[in-house]
């Protein structure tokens, strides 16, 4: 019976594990769908609302400001503690949307500011 008992707890940690594995691969491939030649605003946008999260406005001001200066090169500044965000703050899920809106143009991030929000380790 304890034989059992370890088995059914092995089997149940294999099949997490590839489920994460699983959503880990998916995550990948809508990253590469949604970012690929879509503008930064409209990446970010679409994560967003695939994920159900809410926009950050200093996000979308950020992106469209590099965009308007017509550069590969891009910067987000989103403090947390900015009076237009203080109630839709960075968390860990909205960190993913930015990961997936970012993937194909993560080496043209010139400067991340993403203090006072709420992501954890």
């Amino acid at each position: 019976l304890r034989w059992l008992s370890v088995v059914v707890q092995w089997h149940a940690s294999r099949s997490k594990d590839r489920r994460m594995a699983e959503e880990e691969e998916q995550f990948a491939a809508d990253a590469t769908l949604v970012a690929a030649n879509v503008p930064l605003d409209e990446a970010y946008t679409r994560a967003a609302l695939s994920a159900n999260c809410k926009f950050n406005p200093l996000v979308l001001n950020s992106l469209m400001e590099s965009m308007k200066a017509q550069s590969h090169n891009f910067s987000v500044e989103a403090p947390g503690c900015h009076p237009t965000t203080f109630t839709s703050r960075i968390d860990d899920v909205h960190a993913r949307v930015l990961c997936q809106a970012f993937a194909t143009r993560a080496r043209f991030l010139v400067k991340l500011d993403l203090s006072h929000n709420l992501l954890t380790d």
